[in-house]
């Protein structure tokens, strides 16, 4: 008669959109059994894994949504197999911890009111919430948020005028709709100085959208 097989060490993890799941490697007579169930659901095989592999990859998988996973080892020889008994169930939250892409560029002009920047306009990515815009001026050991909220357009006016010996330095971040709100990370940083040449002031837009704003 055939020995029972062990008990299968699974493990489950998330990866990008997927569940990655894996076990040691069993003997050459052991072939692996996987099944999933979502957390409201019933037991449902996953295609046959590969025993040898030890790991196999779920994409079938949705966002903010939590799946259970076992799996166990199977002895066969011939027509005939024995089952083991079920690994322990593996709980496995699939969030969306990928940030967006950040903005490729973010400009900076003196003008005679204040600051006025402008940055890539990522619209067309519709995962994007928003954007924040960071500030440092000389003296500051770091940036610092320009705005409690969102910005929700690709542009800004920020009324204080560069002061000090160095550049006021900015960068601009892209934030998800993510539970998480995943922030992308910074755009190239742009910088403006206290002596070189103004622009003229602020478009009327952006005195209406910061008027908006306040």
């Amino acid at each position: 008669a055939l020995a029972p097989p062990s008990r299968l060490a699974l493990s489950a993890a998330p990866a990008e959109r997927a569940v990655a799941l894996s076990w040691p490697r069993p003997a050459p007579d052991l072939r692996v059994e996987l099944e999933k169930r979502s957390a409201d659901g019933s037991w449902a095989p996953l295609p046959g894994p590969e025993a040898a592999a030890g790991r196999l990859i779920d994409p079938a998988v949705a966002y903010e949504r939590a799946y259970v996973y076992r799996g166990r080892l199977v002895r066969s020889r011939d027509e005939t197999g024995v089952q083991g008994p079920w690994s322990k169930e593996v709980r496995v939250l699939v969030a969306d911890l990928t940030p967006p892409e950040p903005p490729g560029y973010l400009d900076a002009a003196l003008t005679a009111g204040g600051v006025r920047l402008a940055w890539e306009n990522m619209a067309q990515n519709p995962e994007v919430a928003g954007y924040r815009l960071y500030r440092r001026r000389p003296g500051e050991p770091d940036l610092t948020p320009l705005t409690p909220a969102l910005l929700k357009e690709n542009f800004y006016f920020d009324p204080t005028p560069p002061s000090g010996d160095g550049p006021t330095r900015y960068r601009v971040t892209a934030v998800d709709r993510s539970p998480r709100a995943n922030e992308s990370p910074p755009s190239p940083e742009a910088e403006v100085r206290p002596d070189q040449p103004a622009s003229p002031g602020p478009p009327e837009d952006l005195k209406a959208e910061e008027r908006q704003g306040e």
